[in-house]
């Protein structure tokens, strides 16, 4: 015997690392913000925008669920690893068709040695850690090392979204940073208006958590 819920996962795609910006894309995608607090200017053009009442956040697609992260902060997306790219261990984002030629093997080969080298030079912190960093370097050369690129935003969805309501998180994410620019420039707080952040593409996921029946008691206590 056994029970399932299911948590559903809607996933924007794009070509930047998105711990940068996935709280603002969220808001601004769904009015919808988590215990930080991060992104509330974007849930108001959110609100704005679609004629929602800014008062009542949670009646807006209550679908949307919150999970805690790392530290215990409830928050309605999390950044999320983007298949096709990979990182190289130093902030490094790149496609995996990079490593099909020598050349862009190669070029990835020369950052890593470029980063190990700086922090040789540096010590990091007071505390050598050359002999690491060789280390790095050395496997480097042999064969490059490749890590989940976390380029891609996950909103927390507890049922799936309508046709309709895809239509609109497709629609708002694409115009995500279009908007936060003008914010960045109507406010002077010069979040992420550097960045050209492209949707390269979206995903839906539904994460099935299921629960099998252990052992259980009758009303006199027996095993059943």
């Amino acid at each position: 015997m056994s029970n399932s819920s299911d948590l559903w996962t809607f996933i924007v795609d794009t070509d930047k690392y998105s711990g940068n910006f996935e709280r603002e894309m969220c808001a601004f995608m769904t009015g919808r913000v988590g215990e930080c607090g991060c992104g509330d200017d974007l849930a108001a053009l959110f609100f704005e925008e679609t004629g929602n009442n800014p008062d009542e956040p949670h009646e807006v697609n209550p679908h949307i669920v919150e999970q805690p992260d790392d530290h215990g902060c409830y928050r309605p997306c999390s950044i999320h690893p983007t298949p096709g790219f990979f990182n190289d261990g130093f902030g490094g984002e790149y496609p995996d068709s990079i490593l099909d030629t020598p050349e862009g093997e190669q070029e990835v080969r020369d950052r890593i040695i470029a980063k190990c080298e700086e922090y040789i030079q540096r010590e990091m912190t007071g505390v050598p850690h050359t002999d690491h960093w060789q280390k790095v370097i050395d496997e480097a050369k042999e064969s490059i090392s490749k890590y989940p690129s976390y380029q891609s935003v996950a909103i927390f969805m507890n049922r799936r979204p309508t046709d309709e309501e895809v239509v609109v998180l497709i629609e708002r994410a694409k115009g995500f940073l279009a908007a936060s620019r003008k914010l960045d420039k109507d406010t002077d707080r010069g979040y992420i208006s550097h960045e050209d952040i492209n949707v390269l593409g979206f995903r839906l996921v539904k994460e099935m958590t299921t629960g099998t029946l252990d052992q259980a008691w009758s009303a006199t206590g027996e095993n059943e």
